[in-house]
């Protein structure tokens, strides 16, 4: 639903700017609501228990992103005051790590991690409290992150 909403805010001001003719403005008021929509999101992500949901934020994240980045074809900058997109590219950045690096842990390490630590049970609870994006939502996060990377290196 915040997807939707922040596609029908990007059309319903961009045709209010060329009935009205001030374009620049209505879109800056699009991005203003897609901003806040990303910071919510963001937030959702961060607090959120549940790999479904933090898998879907990062999901409609992109999509946001993605629509914030397309403003730049006429080389104007988007008025981020608070960093959101910065915000929101670090968490992608941080759930990428985090999913990559435990997935990567095979059975063999953590039985032979168990048989060496008296404190098995602590790390393997704490272990599982780690939120990972579920495996389809990796490969969009990494396009993502590619995209901001190629972006930000020009």
């Amino acid at each position: 639903a915040v997807g939707k909403v922040t596609d029908m805010a990007r059309i319903v001001h961009d045709r209010q700017g060329e009935k009205t003719g001030n374009a620049i403005v209505a879109r800056d008021e699009a991005n203003e609501i897609a901003l806040n929509c990303l910071f919510g999101l963001l937030t959702l992500s961060d607090t959120s228990d549940y790999e479904e949901v933090v898998g879907e934020c990062v999901n409609v994240m992109q999509r946001i992103i993605l629509l914030l980045q397309s403003n730049n074809e006429d080389g104007r900058k988007i008025r981020d005051p608070n960093h959101v997109q910065g915000m929101a590219l670090q968490r992608l950045l941080l759930l990428v790590v985090r999913s990559l690096t435990i997935s990567t842990l095979t059975e063999e390490e953590k039985d032979e991690d168990e048989m060496y630590d008296d404190s098995a049970g602590e790390d393997k609870s704490s272990e599982n409290d780690v939120i990972r994006l579920p495996t389809e939502m990796l490969p969009p996060a990494l396009w993502i992150l590619g995209e901001w990377m190629a972006s930000t290196s020009k």
